[in-house]
């Protein structure tokens, strides 16, 4: 047992001089890092890239060995083919917000208006209305029951003309919500 304060000194302390195999196991480590990312990288620079470059041109050699292999007029068919399915599913995906439209227009149509015309813009998202009134009174009522429809984003009155008999013919511009038609459905 040390009885002395410079036993346990002794007993406690770091030689001097051993502090310097921290740093050169750092370097080690450091540098064998960096050699493996030096070997990563060239191996796929070199060796990886240029499989990938090899196995894209035998696609590539592939893919135009099919075309030469299918007649032209099979190609224009089935391009023509190709072109009228997208075209279907655009009008097939606009289709659900159309008909939810012309319910809402039948539900909210006035007893004195009738309707003598309509064009729908899908892409746009409107409708223009034409129709006759029997007076700029039920044209009012008309406007405000669109208005206050469901799936309504927004109308407008786009003209109005009084004919001899007293009756209003007009063209009402109807813009409708997507989201709310949608859900609706």
């Amino acid at each position: 047992m040390p009885n002395t304060q410079s036993d346990f000194e002794m007993m406690t302390s770091r030689p001097k001089g051993g502090g310097g195999g921290l740093t050169w196991r750092l370097l080690v480590f450091s540098s064998l890092v960096f050699l493996v990312m030096a070997a990563s990288y060239i191996g796929l620079e070199y060796g990886y890239k240029t499989i990938l470059i090899n196995q894209k041109a035998q696609a590539d050699s592939q893919a135009q060995e099919l075309i030469a292999g299918v007649p032209a007029e099979q190609q224009r068919a089935v391009i023509d083919f190709y072109s009228r399915l997208a075209n279907m599913r655009a009008v097939l995906a606009n289709h659900i917000y159309m008909t939810q439209f012309l319910r809402l227009l039948e539900e909210g149509t006035s007893k004195g208006v009738y309707f003598s015309g309509l064009k729908i813009s899908a892409d746009e998202g409107s409708a223009d209305v034409s129709g006759v009134a029997r007076n700029y009174e039920e044209l009012a009522t008309q406007l405000k029951a669109f208005a206050g429809m469901t799936g309504a984003g927004g109308v407008n009155l786009k003209s109005a003309i009084t004919t001899e008999g007293g009756a209003v013919v007009f063209e009402i511009e109807f813009n409708f919500d997507r989201r709310e038609l949608e859900r609706k459905r």
